[in-house]
């Protein structure tokens, strides 16, 4: 279960983000491959369409305090 400040940073994180997406899109999906790095996966027509832009955030530790990089593909 994620605390309210994780909540928070996430909130964070996907605003500022979220200017990096300038195609249409109607769903995003968010994963956590590891400890201090979060995908997220842009899509139109749903969880099942069509990718539209995958960003990738990678911070220097567990903590998320520090953020290393944000690669869009």
């Amino acid at each position: 279960m994620q605390r309210a400040s994780d909540d928070a940073l996430l909130n964070e994180t996907l605003l500022a983000i979220a200017g990096l997406v300038t195609e249409p899109f109607d769903y995003i999906a968010a994963t956590y491959p590891t400890s201090s790095s979060e995908v997220y996966t842009y899509k139109t027509g749903g969880s099942g369409g069509t990718t539209v832009a995958t960003i990738t955030v990678v911070y220097t530790d567990s903590t998320k305090a520090v953020l290393t990089s944000v690669t869009k593909t």
